[in-house]
């Protein structure tokens, strides 16, 4: 057979998108295709690329008037008006016996099934808490369902390991009863319905009523912890904070009672840990009918075995020597792509009154550290974008009703010149902060907070790239230099000893 592997290529850098035609297509093309030229199939590559330029992908965009930006990947993603311009454009994939696909679009799903081609689509496997890691594989070949039995992962596999990790597994929240909401990166195809990314403004009113008084608890993802839908709740309920405990650990604490996401795959881990979990949307990924292409089904680093693929398209020759058992498919993907061992280490967020806490190389700074920070340098640390945090614990530690908790923060701001001067407002969950610099003297501020957990967040939204002013190649968006912060009681303003 002439077979062609193929990944998302409507996800280009015309878009202004991370382009996975320079990395995640060539990988899977790797990961699959000798396996098939070992059965003797001829096997190709399809791209948009040629000599980096999606030519055809930039002919129609200009075509039908597309922004550089996702709504016009979304557009070929799933969008119904979309899918004849997307059978044009993957019009080759069409003189192929069978095309494998990683990821592929639910419009190239449509189109390929339209022209009769026969076709397979491979993806993660939302399951990340067994010893390894799983694919998952739908497709359209005749008896797809009879010949994946045979490697399908049981439903028992995956519920006897999660027993295993509830049993050995310390709570990760002891509080209030609560409502974990779990972040996602902020564009990602598991987001995609009805042809548009989601965003949580319109589920608002519908968590609010779900949370029934209960604390809301906000999970970054760990790929992606600066989320917008996690900063628009964190604005919308004042009684919300952040989280950053191992997700595992979180969904085997009893006082953790719901999940909610817009599509994290951890709503289908948190049922094997019996938890009820809501999903507010069905991504577009899902939305081909049964008619079209089979259910996904769970399979296990055997994919990636000669066996795997002689037994789905029903061609082991006699004399085929299997090779050796497949590498667990944890060393293919990136550490954070899963629960590991070390991401079960604490660490440890509680600051003593008086302790100075020290952002610099080798200080804790980093510990309390929720996003919006670039690497530590010798002397502190910079902020990196508009909007950065800070997490930490502190104790109650005053002693009568006229003193209250403070936090003290040294920082320097980035104004490369008096024509460029920086706002900042640092603020708590309770008092904020204004400062507009026209120097770069750094200054030290006290900003009163409550004992327990404490955030501190800092809007800079002028902040700029070394690179932009014409400095150096530093593109980071620079706007404090953080170098100490140390919790203090202080006596309330006004207020003398009785």
């Amino acid at each position: 057979m002439r077979i062609v592997t193929v990944h998302d290529v409507f996800r280009s850098s015309v878009f202004d998108l991370p382009d996975p035609e320079s990395s995640i297509g060539p990988w899977f093309h790797e990961l699959i295709g000798p396996l098939l030229t070992r059965l003797g199939h001829e096997v190709h590559r399809f791209t948009l690329m040629r000599d980096g330029v999606p030519e055809a992908l930039i002919d129609a965009a200009d075509r039908y008037q597309l922004r550089r930006d996702h709504t016009g990947w979304t557009w070929f993603f799933s969008d119904p008006d979309a899918l004849d311009v997307t059978a044009e454009i993957i019009a080759p994939l069409f003189d192929y016996d069978l095309i494998v696909g990683f990821e592929i679009n639910p419009n190239v799903v449509l189109a390929l099934s339209r022209a009769g081609k026969r076709f397979l689509d491979i993806t993660q496997d939302p399951i990340r808490f067994c010893p390894d890691l799983f694919f998952r594989i739908r497709g359209n070949l005749p008896d797809i369902e009879t010949k994946l039995s045979a490697w399908r992962v049981p439903d028992a596999t995956v519920s006897a390991e999660a027993a295993r990790l509830r049993a050995g597994i310390s709570s990760g929240y002891d509080g209030s009863p609560a409502v974990l909401f779990t972040g996602q990166v902020n564009i990602d195809s598991s987001l995609i319905a009805n042809a548009r990314l989601t965003r949580i403004t319109p589920f608002i009113d519908q968590i609010d009523q779900l949370r029934k008084g209960r604390t809301l608890l906000l999970k970054p993802h760990p790929m992606a912890p600066n989320s917008q839908d996690l900063l628009t709740l964190y604005d919308q309920f004042p009684d919300s904070r952040y989280i950053t405990t191992n997700i595992y650990s979180l969904l085997a604490a009893p006082a953790i009672e719901q999940i909610v996401t817009l599509s994290s795959s951890t709503a289908s881990e948190a049922v094997w840990f019996d938890k009820p979990a809501l999903s507010l949307i069905t991504p577009d990924i899902l939305a081909p009918p049964p008619s079209v292409v089979s259910p996904f089904h769970r399979v296990d680093a055997r994919l990636t075995s000669t066996a795997f693929w002689a037994g789905l398209l029903h061609d082991m020759p006699a004399f085929m020597f299997i090779g050796a058992p497949p590498q667990p498919l944890r060393q293919l993907f990136s550490p954070s792509w899963g629960y590991t061992r070390d991401m079960m280490t604490p660490v440890s967020k509680n600051v003593a009154i008086d302790e100075t806490i020290s952002f610099a190389q080798g200080g804790r700074g980093a510990e309390i550290e929720l996003f919006g920070w670039s690497v530590p340098e010798d002397w502190g640390v910079w902020s990196d974008g508009p909007i950065a945090m800070l997490q930490f614990i502190l104790p109650d530690a005053a002693t009568d009703p006229n003193q209250t908790l403070a936090v003290e923060l040294t920082f320097g701001p980035f104004v490369p010149d008096a024509t460029h001067p920086l706002n900042v407002t640092a603020a708590s969950r309770h008092t904020s902060k204004h400062l507009l610099f026209e120097t770069d003297v750094p200054v030290t501020i006290t900003l009163p907070v409550t004992p327990g957990v404490v955030e501190l967040r800092f809007n800079i939204p002028d902040c700029r790239s070394p690179h932009a002013q014409g400095m150096n190649s530093d593109t980071r968006l620079l706007g404090i230099g953080l170098r100490r912060l140390t919790p203090r009681v202080i006596r309330i303003p006004g207020e003398t000893a009785g």
